[in-house]
């Protein structure tokens, strides 16, 4: 999912393949795309570029780092954090910078803990708020 946030619609279809699911909805374009234990959906923006994405992971993963590293995205959204740690908190988010492109604006990561695992990552164009 690394460089994905920005890409054209065409660069995404080129690197994923067709999508299973592609309409139109709240002024934007979102695609669903879904491959073995994993599924992915996307926003398109303006230009027809990616605005942000979530990655699902029905099995999850115990750590920021589990989930991140299959997705391209470690070590830019470290440091590494145990979902249980999430959860014990009353926490079901882990939030991260994301380091734009050189000259760019940082991204927002953000990962969603249930039962203890990291069941998704959501990416999005804009440098986080919180």
């Amino acid at each position: 999912m690394d460089g994905l946030i920005g890409a054209g619609s065409d660069e995404v279809t080129r690197r994923l393949g067709r999508p299973v699911a592609d309409r139109s909805a709240g002024g934007g374009r979102w695609l669903r795309f879904e491959g073995r234990g994993w599924g992915l959906r996307v926003r398109l923006g303006t230009g027809r570029r990616v605005a942000s994405w979530t990655l699902n992971l029905p099995g999850g993963t115990s750590t920021l780092r589990e989930a991140a590293e299959p997705a391209g995205l470690w070590p830019a959204c470290a440091p590494d954090a145990e979902a249980a740690g999430a959860d014990a908190t009353g926490s079901s988010l882990l939030r991260r910078r994301l380091p734009g492109p050189e000259g760019s604006t940082d991204r927002s990561l953000t990962a969603t803990v249930r039962g203890g695992r990291i069941v998704a990552l959501t990416a999005f164009d804009e440098p986080p708020d919180w």
